[in-house]
């Protein structure tokens, strides 16, 4: 998988063993995917974990475009990515 479980630093490990998400980008990330298969038909079938992959990888490539002055909070502003 793209990440390993948690350490006590509170990140997620990416493949390389370097760390690649904080705890709370994990939480929003894993409570989102919850939220699209309990309301969403077309997300029923597929795999927690290939969901929260896929949000992981997509919030990877966006976070650095982050600009909390226009954005709003970080936490905020993942959660609209992701739900787009």
């Amino acid at each position: 998988p793209f990440f390993n479980k948690r350490r006590r630093t509170g990140r997620a490990l990416a493949s390389d063993g370097s760390r690649g998400f904080e705890r709370w980008e994990m939480e929003v990330a894993t409570r989102l995917v919850r939220e699209f298969k309990r309301n969403s038909r077309s997300f029923a079938n597929d795999e927690a974990e290939d969901l929260l992959q896929e949000c992981l990888l997509r919030w990877f490539e966006v976070r650095r475009r982050f600009t909390p002055a226009s954005d709003g909070p970080p936490l905020a502003y993942m959660a609209k990515v992701l739900r787009n």
